[in-house]
């Protein structure tokens, strides 16, 4: 993702974009990769290390995981202890023009992302380049920035790459400034997720299955729109607690 200083702000059009819409209208893209158990991402925030996610930071990491758990799409992300991570989350302060970024280190021949390998690492601070351009990533008392990026990031170690839709976490021109940035994935954003895992589209009040039940998959069937949805994976039967879930 690069920084906001320097962006050229291109606006696409896309007609018709929803849930449900064919891959012919969608504008978002897929990086190489995806999780096997989008359900099951536990992430670590990096607080000890010479890489170490600033104390003021931190909680926009927790913000963007909770905007991403609150769409109606297979992905759960919740912290959990060093060690026992798909996603390792750490920050850095060098002028390389990006605000941030997120992968999958590693992936198998299926294009599943391998777990532990998941990773977002923030930019803080600006810095001016040999140049004398200056090179900005996630500051303080720029929340609304922070959470966005951290969004953003999150979003490429789900699979996503670049959107083309204005508005959309995925477009890196969609945070122009402080007041001017996406406060939850929208529905470029969730249908590309929604892509990406097989989320079969339903009907307001019908019922739906957010991934299908192949082994090693987190599925959820049978569940009424609005109501409440535990999270179970096929394989292992932990069962996780999503709250309220749109079809």
């Amino acid at each position: 993702m690069r920084s906001r200083r320097g962006i050229v702000v291109v606006i696409s059009a896309c007609m018709s974009v929803a849930l449900w819409c064919a891959p012919a209208a969608r504008a978002f893209k897929y990086a190489p990769f995806r999780w096997e158990r989008p359900g099951d991402l536990g992430y670590f925030v990096e607080r000890s290390t010479a890489s170490a996610v600033p104390a003021w930071l931190a909680p926009y990491v927790e913000q963007a995981a909770q905007a991403w758990n609150g769409t109606p799409t297979p992905i759960y992300a919740y912290k959990t202890a060093r060690g026992k991570q798909q996603i390792y989350i750490n920050a850095y302060s060098y002028p390389d023009g990006l605000a941030g970024w997120g992968v999958c280190h590693r992936w198998d021949g299926r294009g599943f992302c391998y777990r532990g390998q998941g990773q977002v690492a923030l930019n803080y601070g600006c810095h001016q380049a040999s140049d004398g351009t200056w090179m900005c990533g996630v500051v303080q008392n720029e929340p609304r920035f922070d959470r966005y990026v951290a969004m953003h990031e999150f979003g490429h170690t789900f699979g996503l790459d670049h959107s083309r839709v204005a508005g959309a976490v995925m477009n890196t021109a969609s945070c122009r400034s402080e007041t001017h940035c996406p406060s939850a994935p929208t529905t470029d954003d969730i249908n590309g997720i929604n892509g990406r895992y097989g989320r079969q589209a339903s009907a307001p009040g019908s019922t739906c299955n957010l991934m299908t039940g192949a082994p090693g998959a987190a599925s959820v069937a049978g569940q009424t729109a609005l109501t409440t949805v535990t999270l179970v994976d096929a394989t292992s039967g932990k069962s996780q607690y999503l709250g309220t879930h749109p079809c």
